[in-house]
């Protein structure tokens, strides 16, 4: 395994969760260099307690959840969205990309942490502009440029933390399921 960017993020996003609970004799194995390992990195630290080895775990998961993502962005995220005709093996997954949809149809949602889980708490803000919800739009901006026909380009800025492009038309509200990204 190589190593990259958003895997040394994810060790460090470890070692300081760990820190945090006072979690000591902390001992990271770097096996970027074993092309048979199934991580990058072996983490080992130890507890004094069962009770605080078992909250060093969930600040771990906590932690990760809020400082990592697949889809990190510096300052806002840049997206792509393209309408035409998904492959119809894919349709079932892909129906919100036809042409019957539009960007209109997506909304970009934030989560909020309560106790280290995720909960997407309101639509922040609609791309076409509306806010509905419990949450305020006022700190979160969506700039969007079409590109050509069925092609646009969308520019989300917003405070650090998690977010979502949602396909919202018809009361589906994500059940096409959600794009996650962290805006740093």
């Amino acid at each position: 395994m190589a190593k990259t960017k958003q895997n040394l993020e994810l060790k460090d996003a470890i070692v300081e969760a760990i820190k945090q609970k006072k979690g000591h004799e902390i001992v990271i194995i770097d096996l970027t260099e074993n092309t048979q390992a199934v991580a990058d990195y072996y983490i080992i630290c130890h507890g004094n307690s069962s009770s605080q080895v078992d909250a060093i775990t969930d600040n771990i998961e906590r932690f990760v959840r809020t400082e990592t993502s697949e889809h990190p962005f510096s300052g806002a995220a840049l997206l792509r969205l393209y309408f035409g005709n998904p492959p119809l093996e894919q349709m079932t997954n892909l129906y919100m990309f036809t042409p019957a949809y539009s960007v209109k149809n997506f909304d970009v949602s934030r989560f909020e942490m309560k106790k280290g889980k995720r909960y997407l708490t309101g639509i922040s803000a609609s791309i076409t502009g509306s806010a509905v919800g419990v949450s305020s739009a006022d700190d979160l901006q969506i700039d969007i440029k079409e590109v050509r026909a069925g092609v646009y380009d969308i520019k989300v800025t917003g405070k650090p933390g998690e977010y979502c492009l949602m396909f919202t038309a018809n009361g589906a509200s994500g059940f096409g399921g959600v794009f996650d990204f962290t805006i740093k």
